[in-house]
């Protein structure tokens, strides 16, 4: 291709990732809006669980469009089984010792900020007791649905379409969105860590099995540890602790040793693809709206939290 048509290319795969992520975040307040409208005639058992799973479906929407206008395939690579039994395992001990080490310092920051007398809002991701089909629907978005459709939009179709200008590039702007997707600063932080190491085993593997394992893994970990720190019997908490805190260790240390080795170091990206990088992307419209959007969730966060 002519630099007229590098250029023009570059330009498609940022309009339509914006408007991907845009069309994204728009189905989810539409969802939530028709969910809360339909809350009168609803068990309040079942509100949020069935707007949280509504919600993991927007990233399904997103995923199809921006894989459509960009050719990106889902279907398995014929060395996908190879490269999930490569990296998944490593995948998942890199998110437990990574994710829930950022997680625990980000709720020792939180502890802090409100002995001063400031609450950093959060979502609640507590499974309702009094409902098991509450309960259900809840463990299936957090552990399946969630991070399945969110590796397909973040790990699959975005970084598919961001790679070729650079895989240090994609995996830091596909890292950056995917935290502020979550739309509070308390998962930001640890989601952006866990966003770059998925990020660069999916470039590493060549496929986004390893990624969607790992995620599934590790929610289901969090959810678990979030159920039983709710729990009355301190017996079984002494337990869970006796048995979080070697894994979240290991976890840690199997991380800094791999990276140090050089596991997770992708290639420096060309100096070709430098002009096609952040100056191309922060010229599009839809890109510069998706930041100012996600970041404005941020913002719209902390006044609430003062």
């Amino acid at each position: 291709m002519n630099e007229w048509e590098v250029q023009d290319a570059a330009r498609r795969v940022y309009r339509w990732a914006g408007l991907s992520l845009l069309l994204t975040f728009a189905l989810q307040l539409l969802l939530s809006f028709l969910v809360s409208m339909l809350s009168v005639w609803m068990p309040e058992s079942l509100v949020y669980p069935t707007a949280l799973c509504l919600n993991t479906g927007a990233s399904a929407a997103g995923a199809l469009v921006l894989a459509r206008m960009t050719g990106y395939s889902f279907r398995p690579k014929p060395y996908s089984l190879q490269a999930l039994e490569t990296w998944g395992w490593t995948a998942a001990v890199v998110l437990i010792g990574v994710g829930l080490a950022g997680s625990f310092l980000m709720a020792q920051l939180d502890s802090a900020l409100r002995e001063a007398g400031l609450i950093l809002s959060q979502p609640d991701f507590s499974l309702p007791e009094e409902s098991f089909a509450g309960s259900a629907i809840m463990t299936l978005s957090l552990c399946v649905l969630g991070p399945l459709f969110e590796e397909l939009l973040f790990r699959g179709a975005l970084l598919h379409a961001l790679a070729p200008y650079g895989g240090r590039f994609a995996a830091l702007v596909s890292a950056l969105l995917f935290a502020m997707m979550h739309g509070n600063f308390m998962q930001g932080v640890p989601t952006f860590i866990i966003g770059l190491y998925l990020a660069w085993i999916t470039l590493r593997a060549g496929c986004i099995l390893p990624a969607i394992l790992a995620h599934m893994i590790y929610n289901t970990y969090a959810t678990l540890l979030s159920e039983i720190a709710m729990t009355d019997s301190t017996g079984l908490l002494m337990l869970a602790a006796l048995l979080h805190l070697p894994i979240m260790a290991g976890g840690l240390v199997f991380t800094a040793v791999q990276t140090a080795r050089g596991k997770f170091t992708l290639p420096r990206d060309s100096e070709e693809t430098r002009p096609l990088r952040w100056r191309r992307m922060l010229r599009s419209v839809p890109m510069w709206l998706t930041f100012l959007t996600l970041a404005s969730l941020f913002v719209f966060g902390a006044i609430q939290s003062f």
